[in-house]
């Protein structure tokens, strides 16, 4: 869009604010998947096949919220 309309200021901001927010949000995102990746091996869960991936996540996230609560 910013090239479109042909604004520099939109293209400054696009390379200062939305690329490192994006990749932020990428990083962000790698780690809690890995970090759910690892809880289910240790739960012994095969991540590879198609199993209920959202009973697992829902008990990912209960176990996050219980060792949030005891800090």
């Amino acid at each position: 869009i910013a090239v479109g309309y042909g604004s520099l200021f939109l293209i400054i901001y696009l390379v200062v604010i939305g690329l490192p927010l994006t990749y932020w949000n990428y990083a962000h995102e790698r780690k809690i998947l890995s970090q759910f990746s690892a809880f289910a091996k240790k739960q012994g869960l095969d991540t590879t096949k198609s199993i209920d991936r959202s009973k697992s996540w829902d008990r990912y996230v209960a176990t996050i919220k219980k060792n949030t609560k005891q800090k």
